[in-house]
């Protein structure tokens, strides 16, 4: 009987070791348009039992950013929240790109199914000049 335990204990732990999640980070892909825009989205919801209802009405607003990235060739559009968007500061590029930082088991993932199935995707680094950048990215004003 403890032969088979060990066994089991064996086989499970070899299974689950086969399945790690790694996090990896795509190729830079050159962007050639970036914008940054809200979206409001209403939520409206209502009920009712015999005599008595409710109603509520909420609207969300999320900070978006849209852009076009050439990907194996042909242009893509890519949209992601502001939240996941790290901006790394790259003097010595001349042209801006983005990378998808994404967690999978699986090496033989696309660049075109990274950046769609947005499930796998931890954040996104764009690789800019600091001439792109305004002085202040946030207005607070910052004494030496």
């Amino acid at each position: 009987m403890m032969k088979y335990i060990l066994l089991l204990l064996v086989v499970i732990t070899s299974l689950t070791s086969c399945n790690n999640i790694i996090t990896r980070t795509t190729e830079e892909f050159p962007l050639r348009q970036l914008v940054q825009n809200e979206e409001t989205s209403p939520h409206t919801s209502a009920s009712y039992f015999l005599f008595m209802g409710g109603y509520h009405s909420s609207t969300s607003t999320q900070n978006k950013l849209k852009v076009f990235a050439s990907v194996d060739g042909m242009y893509q559009f890519i949209n992601m929240n502001l939240e996941n968007v790290r901006i790394k500061i790259v003097d010595s590029t001349l042209t801006p790109s983005i990378q998808a930082v994404y967690r999978s088991r699986f090496d033989d993932l696309t660049n075109e199914r990274i950046l769609n199935g947005g499930t796998w995707v931890s954040y996104y680094i764009i690789n800019v000049p600091e001439k792109y950048l305004p002085k202040r990215l946030i207005p607070i004003d910052i004494t030496n």
